[in-house]
């Protein structure tokens, strides 16, 4: 699981992301000021998921788990959505991309990241 730490408070920023199989997920994030909300764009070689809307959620591309070998987590201090330009700066909102491509796995528990949040979150 990887933290992301490059998210600035820009209302427009990229991050890309290389993956355990050597493939590079690109992340697109944009601030809606008129409804206080982020949404996202997701770039993956033929994959494109656009206009999230970013959640505080342990894996918003849950929806996709059959179709990406990737999660991507948003995790709030105070359990709330993100909604203020500075969340990523400040740390209220932390960003983790959870990879499976490579087929790694946790040596004490056996499980990849996706796995081991589909048996903690979900099930």
């Amino acid at each position: 699981m990887k933290q992301l730490l490059n998210l600035s408070d820009a209302a427009f920023q990229s991050t890309s992301v290389a993956l355990g199989d050597g493939s590079s997920l690109d992340l697109f994030f944009r601030y809606r000021p008129a409804v206080q909300r982020w949404s996202m764009d997701v770039a993956w070689g033929t994959f494109a998921a656009k206009g999230i809307i970013v959640t505080a959620h342990p894996n918003i591309m849950r929806q996709w788990r059959n179709v990406v070998p990737f999660g991507i987590g948003f995790i709030s201090s105070d359990g709330a959505d993100p909604f203020m330009l500075s969340d990523f700066l400040l740390g209220r909102v932390k960003v983790f991309v959870m990879d499976d491509s490579a087929g790694e796995v946790d040596a004490t528990s056996g499980l990849g990241d996706l796995d081991y949040i589909e048996q903690e979150w979900f099930t």
